[in-house]
C-alpha cells in the first residue's frame, strides 16, 4: 500500500511523511474515525513508508523487502 493510493486524506498524509522524515514518530499511534475513512490503508502505508530504505519523500519505493 502506497500513501498515492489513499484517496483524500492529504493533510494526514503529509503530517505523517513529515513526521517520518524529521524521525518524530511516537512509539504507537492511533488510527481512529469511521469506518471506510481508510484508517488501514494510511496505517500500512505509513509502515511501509517507515520500513522503506530509499524513500522520495513522498513515498516509499514498493520494492525494499
Amino acid at each position: 500500500m502506497f500513501f498515492k493510493d489513499i484517496i483524500g486524506q492529504d493533510e494526514i498524509k503529509q503530517h505523517l511523511i513529515q513526521e517520518a522524515d524529521k524521525g518524530n514518530v511516537p512509539h504507537a499511534m492511533l488510527f481512529c474515525g469511521p469506518e471506510g475513512i481508510g484508517k488501514l490503508q494510511m496505517a500500512v502505508a505509513l509502515a511501509s513508508y517507515l520500513m522503506c530504505q530509499k524513500t522520495d519523500g513522498k513515498d516509499s519505493c514498493g520494492s525494499c523487502p
